[in-house]
């Protein structure tokens, strides 16, 4: 009889199970996900970053907001800047594109623009000649020592025109492009910060010159006139200054025009 017979014993790990009913019983005991760390969610920016163009900017810049969660995490979005800013220092073809980007986020994530311009000013009043002592600190070879050196001056240069692209779309005030301008000239005989002061002005002069003349702050050029003229700094730097103040009498030069003589004229973009 039924009632005699001894109950059936059931080897749950051994017996078999439908793998459909495995990944059921997988989905209803899965435990909640580990946050992503700073470093990964990066990592997916910087994925992103290398494939935006200017036609797909719109969509993946979407994408990016959305990847990042810029609006709600302070840490991720202060490295996020600093991963924009550098990709616009060592790739100032793309500039254009990476200042782009920073307006449309800016517009939808109050604190971006703020804590933007904080890591740009940061890396404004950096000091390149430490900065490549401490790169080639323990290098013996000259060569080696050159080429890093080269590359830090290079990235100055490209922050230097990232700034000017960010004061085109409105993220950065004229007061502190007017600012930026005053420091690059402070030091007659410091040729580097001549050299970024022209690419600065080059980037964005011409809106420059219409801004400050209405706001009644417009720019000294007699002092660009001077330097010029000056003894004191190298052949190189005068025609830069001096194609700068060609750039400017010819007056009706679109930006596109200004960007091109920037790729056309500089030793640093051939």
């Amino acid at each position: 009889p039924l009632e005699e017979c001894k109950p059936l014993e059931v080897n749950e790990e051994k017996r078999w199970k439908s793998k459909a009913m495995v990944r059921k019983s997988t989905l209803v005991d899965e435990t909640p996900a580990v946050p992503e760390t700073t470093e990964e969610i990066v990592g997916k920016a910087l994925l992103i970053l290398n494939k935006v163009s200017w036609t797909t900017l719109e969509r993946l810049t979407a994408q990016f907001m959305e990847t990042t969660n810029l609006v709600e995490n302070e840490q991720v979005r202060k490295a996020i800047i600093e991963l924009l800013v550098n990709k616009a220092q060592i790739e100032p073809h793309f500039g254009p594109m990476y200042a782009q980007i920073c307006a449309i986020i800016a517009k939808q994530v109050k604190t971006f623009k703020k804590e933007l311009l904080a890591q740009c000013q940061k890396e404004f009043e950096i000091d390149t000649a430490h900065k490549i002592e401490n790169a080639t600190q323990g290098i013996t070879d000259p060569d080696e020592t050159e080429y890093h050196a080269t590359i830090i001056r290079k990235a100055y240069i490209g922050h230097m025109t990232f700034l000017g692209e960010l004061y085109l779309r409105d993220v950065v005030k004229l007061a502190i492009m007017m600012y930026c301008l005053d420091e690059l000239l402070k030091d007659e005989e410091h040729e580097e910060s001549l050299e970024c002061f022209a690419h600065l002005m080059t980037t964005m002069g011409e809106k420059l010159d219409r801004h400050a003349a209405q706001n009644n702050k417009n720019f000294n050029w007699q002092q660009v006139v001077d330097l010029r003229n000056s003894t004191k700094i190298s052949n190189r730097i005068k025609f830069l200054l001096q194609d700068l103040l060609d750039l400017r009498d010819r007056g009706k030069c679109t930006t596109t025009l200004w960007l091109k003589w920037l790729v056309r004229k500089s030793p640093f973009f051939t």
